[in-house]
């Protein structure tokens, strides 16, 4: 299964050896980094069942038709353009063990990231016997997101109000902190 927090249209790139049908992550050009995914599915906003991750005959990731035991993220902070803070995917200290980056990518805001920088992954995530809290801190001075991963389900647990309900109206104990409206900063860590 692949999650991803936003949908990714295929796009046909022309190479010096031909043309590659692909997702395309990060941004190209100055101070700007990017992937070239090969697939020949796009990728819906959500939870992506029938696809996974292979590897390209190079050892590269491509997107396969397939279910696979192990889950795969592709998440973007990417924002608004502003000087008000650069977008990152964090994770909570105690989770990172259970995370692997298989691709990061980057794009910029203004003349190679003077206004602003927001990043892209593609994560794989470890054999999982407790859900794990990703945050996304999209560019732009945009609200933190939480996903909560677990082994058969990702859900987007949104903002700081929708977080704080989720947990109490589940009875579940929230494994991070929020304080007026912030997350403590020492809990997690960038990916």
């Amino acid at each position: 299964m692949i999650y991803s927090n936003t949908s990714k249209t295929l796009i046909e790139k022309t190479l010096p050896w031909g043309v590659l049908n692909c997702i395309f992550i990060g941004e190209e050009g100055r101070g700007r980094k990017f992937y070239l995914l090969p697939s020949e599915y796009p990728l819906e906003k959500g939870i992506n069942l029938g696809l996974s991750i292979g590897l390209t005959k190079s050892g590269k990731p491509r997107v396969i038709k397939g279910e696979s035991e192990k889950t795969y993220l592709l998440l973007t902070s990417e924002g608004g353009y502003t000087r008000r803070g650069d977008g990152k995917v964090l994770v909570l200290e105690k989770d990172k063990d259970f995370i692997k980056k298989l691709i990061e990518c980057n794009g910029a805001d203004g003349a190679a990231g003077r206004v602003g920088t927001w990043k892209e992954y593609l994560i794989e995530v470890g054999d999982l016997k407790e859900p794990i809290y990703l945050r996304i801190r999209k560019g732009g001075g945009c609200n933190s997101t939480v996903l909560k991963v677990e082994a058969d389900n990702i859900q987007d647990l949104g903002t700081y109000e929708s977080i704080i309900a989720y947990f109490d109206i589940n009875g579940y104990e929230m494994p991070f902190e929020i304080e007026d409206g912030r997350f403590n900063a020492d809990e997690w860590c960038e990916i």
